[in-house]
């Protein structure tokens, strides 16, 4: 959620005339929605690989690991020298990083019985959207001396 909400402030502040809502968008939906089909494709290939028992280990993975990788490539992308790396080490960071949705929605899926399915997806996605949130709430806590 934090690169959602400080990727735009950053580049702007970085690289002051470049136009950097069109740069992030590009890659916030090539390289996000790649990244939910492989993220998904991967976990589903360890999965498929695991010993009985151990699937639901497997897929988790796939998250962890694309977490692990993507907090280097958005240290790389805020200090890099010139927009346009910084909007190729951007993507990488979103390859990486929205690995997990594929997964975990998958995970979530299969933890709960057939007729809970639309109450939980419907959890899930209410709690995305106050993560969502959470650093614009903090931030407008701060400036308001809070």
């Amino acid at each position: 959620f934090t690169i959602g909400v400080w990727a735009l402030p950053c580049l702007r502040a970085g690289f002051p005339g470049e136009d950097v809502g069109a740069g992030y968008a590009a890659v916030v939906g090539v390289a996000g929605f790649a990244s939910a089909l492989l993220g998904g494709v991967a976990a589903d290939g360890l999965a498929a690989k695991a010993p009985a028992g151990k699937k639901a280990a497997a897929r988790c993975l796939v998250p962890v690991a694309g977490s692990l990788a993507a907090a280097p490539l958005w240290a790389l992308a805020l200090n890099a020298p010139s927009y346009p790396t910084a909007v190729l080490f951007l993507a990488l960071e979103f390859l990486a990083a929205e690995c997990w949705i594929g997964p975990t929605t998958a995970l979530l899926q299969q933890s709960v019985p057939a007729t809970s399915r639309g109450a939980a997806q419907g959890c899930f996605t209410a709690l995305t959207l106050v993560g969502g949130l959470a650093p614009l709430a903090v931030g407008a806590a701060v400036d308001s001396g809070c």
